[in-house]
């Protein structure tokens, strides 16, 4: 009997670590399709930023040509007004940038922690298996044994098991 629970949890086995295989390699694809959606958003932002600052100064110098009554001094607190401004905006779109990474890192940080507490995804699905119902208490317990006998698992890592 136990020689058939041994089979059978190697069958598990191919068959749920290929599905937590193929659920990682989703995840990360759409974590690394969001994150990559941010760089663009945010390296448009920074270079409509730039534009905006270039446009202005330009705006500044031709005015500078055109309007004779303008001193220097004038001229050169107008550019640094409008430099202030695009560093204060570039600080902004800074911020928003991390606090928006921080978010998505956040959001994808509890799914990628059921890939990282070293229990392998099928031991957790065969634990979900007993939790159902769907297999008993003693071929549960063979199964652990089985598992900490041959070194799968370690004892403290049991507790993640329940």
């Amino acid at each position: 009997m136990f020689g058939l629970i041994v089979i059978f949890f190697i069958g598990m086995i191919s068959i749920v670590t290929a599905d937590s295989d193929e659920q990682y390699l989703e995840i990360k694809k759409i974590y690394d399709d969001q994150r990559w959606d941010l760089e663009k958003e945010f390296k448009e932002k920074f270079k409509e930023s730039s534009n905006f600052f270039k446009d202005q100064k330009q705006a500044i110098q031709e005015k500078s040509k055109s309007d004779p009554t303008l001193t220097a001094e004038q001229i050169n607190q107008m550019l640094r007004d409008v430099f202030y401004e695009f560093v204060d905006r570039q600080e902004e779109i800074k911020t928003e940038y991390k606090s928006k990474v921080d978010a998505l890192d956040a959001m994808f940080e509890k799914k990628f922690e059921e890939f990282d507490d070293g229990i392998p995804l099928w031991i957790k699905k065969v634990t979900e298996l007993r939790n159902e119902g769907k297999i008993s208490d003693s071929e549960y317990v063979n199964f652990l044994s089985f598992l900490l006998s041959n070194g799968i698992i370690v004892d403290e890592q049991l507790r993640f098991l329940s």
